[in-house]
């Protein structure tokens, strides 16, 4: 009985990984997001992560935010996400304005263990390809990191 059930685990497992690895293909070119991580940006305790983003229609810079003043507790009303600044620059270090802004919350799915704020900024295709850095201001520091072109 344990061998016939190993044996039917084994194919399950097979043909969803086909189904899977067929499909992938259809989905990646359908999606096509690529993303590079700013490590330069991250600040221990503060910044936890910046990823500049490519997607379908537009390009995005996410801001993963730590609330280091009430770690793993629901993010206080004073949030760090006013003290950060961001701003993408094209080649002439003109600031580009972003379509939009959304502001979260990082939190597990019942709220109770919160991490900090994730900041998103969403800018139209046209603006993205001309990106060429990133300046992260937390308080006084002042942090630059020079994008890469994504393929394609």
């Amino acid at each position: 009985m344990e061998r016939s059930a190993r044996i039917l685990t084994a194919t399950c497992l097979a043909l969803v990984l086909c189904g899977i690895v067929t499909a992938q293909p259809v989905a990646a070119e359908e999606t096509a997001v690529v993303a590079q991580d700013l490590v330069k940006l991250r600040v221990p305790g503060k910044v936890a992560a910046v990823l500049w983003t490519r997607r379908n229609e537009y390009f995005t810079l996410q801001v993963l935010l730590e609330d280091e003043s009430r770690p793993g507790r629901r993010p206080a009303a004073d949030r760090p996400v006013e003290s950060v600044q961001i701003w993408l620059l094209d080649k002439n270090g003109m600031q580009i304005t972003p379509n939009g802004r959304v502001e979260t919350p990082r939190c597990s799915r019942a709220g109770r263990r919160c991490l900090g704020y994730e900041v998103q900024y969403d800018y139209p295709t046209f603006a993205g390809d001309a990106a060429v850095a990133v300046v992260l201001k937390l308080g006084e520091e002042i942090l630059i990191e020079k994008l890469g072109r994504f393929a394609g």
